[in-house]
């Protein structure tokens, strides 16, 4: 059949029972289509690992010392968006920091 390889992504994308946690962070967490093709490259990539992905947006600039273990508890993988300029650039540093050790 044709479609046997589309619909088998479907049935993954839509019915797996493996949940992946993903969380994004950047500056215009708020814009969720600023990062829509990362998003969307997540979300793919689940459905052919039969997985579903769940993507936790975090705001950079409300990342502290004090709350990043919080943010990031109970989530299989942290990608830190691209961006320019200095606002909320330590908030990602200290979810890479977080994350590495």
């Amino acid at each position: 059949m044709r479609l046997s390889r589309w619909i088998s992504f479907l049935n993954n994308l839509h019915s797996s029972s493996n949940i992946l946690k993903i969380a994004i962070v950047g500056k215009y967490v708020e814009l969720h289509d600023a990062y829509k093709s990362i998003s969307e490259s997540l979300i793919h990539a689940g459905a052919n690992l039969n997985s579903r992905v769940e993507i936790k947006w975090i705001l950079s600039g409300k990342i502290k010392n004090s709350n990043v273990k919080n943010k990031l508890r109970n989530i299989d993988g942290v990608i830190v968006a691209p961006g320019f300029g200095e606002r909320g650039v330590e908030g990602k540093i200290l979810s890479i920091k977080y994350v590495r050790e």
